[in-house]
């Protein structure tokens, strides 16, 4: 999570497994996305274009479900920041995630798209311009951080590296499902967890006991139903990106999988 998934950093860190240094090579990374951003874009986008980039850390801690464009300007619209968003994403610096009004298949039909929160397609770059110096309590193991939002991102990278378009579900009926995929004729649903209260997911709870969403919890790599089943199988199955072997440890860390909830649901 720390080291992330950029080649020139992964490969030093390999060389000489050193995390200290890895930070300044983060932050290079982050100046020369901000300097392409600047002798690319178009002049008319670039500031904005520049905003949504900077915010993208803080729009991610935030409790909110979906970006906020009036934190990057008062009154700012969306027909006005529209091209700058899909800048970001046709560059593959952002990923987004999109709202849909019902976890069922087919979610293309149910996608509300101007409701959605962007990730930044490396996660160890996300460590690295968050605020409040992450990569230490991350390195203690200090479960208690308000993680959630770097492990979405690990989840929202690996997602979309296997072409899945990302969707998340936010209604009173259930609650906010983290992420909600498209899987052949079937949907699934994950909640990411961190901190010491992963036992507790109400909204994925809701979602497997109506008989619109029934399916199955992983928790810490078991299946809720009492079945074992590894969260490695379905970082294989379906996050993995094709040609990684599977073994029951997180993407980036080498460390044990953060707890992952899935529930699926089948096609009718």
């Amino acid at each position: 999570m720390i080291v992330g998934g950029m080649p020139a950093v992964v490969q030093d860190y390999v060389r000489f497994p050193d995390l200290a240094a890895c930070s300044p090579m983060q932050e290079n990374i982050l100046r020369l996305y901000r300097s392409d951003i600047a002798r690319c874009a178009k002049s008319t986008e670039k500031n904005k274009i520049r905003a949504i980039f900077d915010s993208i850390p803080a729009q991610l801690d935030s409790k909110i479900s979906r970006f906020v464009l009036s934190r990057l300007k008062e009154g700012a619209r969306m027909q006005r920041y529209e091209n700058s968003f899909l800048w970001l994403r046709e560059a593959g610096v952002a990923l987004p995630r999109f709202n849909v009004s019902a976890p069922v298949t087919p979610l293309t039909l149910n996608g509300k798209r101007s409701f959605f929160k962007l990730f930044l397609c490396d996660t160890g770059s996300l460590c690295e311009a968050s605020p409040g110096n992450l990569q230490v309590p991350l390195l203690q193991g200090e479960v208690g951080i308000n993680a959630g939002s770097l492990l979405e991102n690990v989840f929202a990278q690996s997602i979309a590296a296997k072409d899945m378009v990302l969707c998340y579900y936010d209604q009173k009926k259930f609650g906010d499902l983290d992420f909600v995929l498209q899987n052949g004729r079937q949907v699934d649903l994950l909640e990411i967890k961190s901190g010491s209260d992963w036992k507790k997911h109400p909204s994925l709870s809701k979602a497997i006991d109506s008989d619109q969403c029934p399916g199955f919890r992983l928790l810490q790599g078991k299946c809720g139903t009492g079945r074992t089943h590894p969260v490695s199988a379905f970082l294989h199955d379906h996050v993995l990106p094709a040609g990684k072997a599977a073994g029951n440890t997180s993407l980036e860390t080498g460390n044990r999988c953060p707890p992952v909830i899935r529930a699926r649901r089948a096609a009718t």
